[in-house]
């Protein structure tokens, strides 16, 4: 998963087209005005942009950057459909973001859909479209967690979204219940996540503790036991830490707010 999609904060659709792709030939692309989604069930296209090159084809999902020049190599035919969009600015989209997919099914799908929403553009279009395309985003952002090291893990990583308030959960324990080796566990998990299996535990009971925080008066015992610290003191210096305050400070800030 490229960290940047999550990033993604997708304020409008603008524009939902089809384009026809006869292969053998080469377009030049002048500054896009505004972001787009591509992809397609046959065919293939390549994005050049400064000498580097994104295949675009019936694996592949290809976001694409605002305000940039580039040419399209039409290397086969196929039909591509084209979702373009705006965003909050500034964007982490600062170029192509070619990724990965298993099927192309949920896109095309999407696609027709928003089809259709556009076609009619009833009161609620705009939700509904909005939906559909962080429907789609999310589909690119878990594409890592269909293979096999995800899989192998999975079990383990169940029992942890099941546990993660229970101070004796442990790395060993996800491990044996995924039927391997700490080691062998701690590097898969690393590869799926980008870090290791004690920082992603700490790092979601911190946003419990954040959630309890923001809902209740603290007491700061009680929602260190909730979220799984064996010790208060653990707790707080993991909250500073991780959030650059105290438990304390933070609901000073933002318990209660917003009611």
């Amino acid at each position: 998963m490229d960290p940047r999609l999550k990033d993604i904060v997708v304020t409008d659709i603008t524009d939902v087209m089809m384009v026809n792709i006869l292969g053998g030939n080469k377009k030049r692309h002048i500054t896009r005005n505004v972001y787009g989604l591509s992809f397609c069930n046959d065919g293939e296209i390549i994005y050049d942009h400064d000498g580097r090159r994104f295949v675009s084809d019936s694996s592949h999902v290809m976001i694409l950057p605002k305000d940039m020049s580039y040419t399209i190599h039409e290397i086969s035919p196929g039909l591509f459909p084209v979702i373009n969009f705006t965003c909050t600015e500034p964007c982490s989209i600062d170029e192509f973001i070619p990724c990965e997919v298993e099927s192309m099914g949920i896109f095309m799908n999407a696609y027709e859909y928003l089809q259709k929403l556009f076609l009619f553009k009833k009161e609620d279009f705009r939700f509904k479209a909005l939906g559909a395309m962080y429907d789609m985003l999310s589909n690119l952002t878990v594409a890592d967690y269909h293979s096999k090291e995800y899989l192998s893990i999975l079990p383990g990583i169940r029992y942890m979204e099941e546990n993660f308030s229970d101070p004796m959960l442990s790395v060993e324990k996800m491990a044996s219940i995924s039927g391997m080796s700490v080691a062998y566990f701690r590097r898969r998990f690393e590869n799926v996540y980008g870090t290791s299996p004690r920082k992603y535990l700490i790092d979601i009971r911190i946003k419990r503790a954040k959630q309890l925080l923001n809902a209740n008066r603290p007491s700061i015992q009680d929602i260190s036991a909730a979220c799984g610290f064996a010790s208060v003191h653990h707790f707080c210096r993991c909250f500073k830490d991780i959030v650059g305050c105290t438990a304390t400070e933070y609901y000073e800030q933002y318990g209660m707010k917003g009611i």
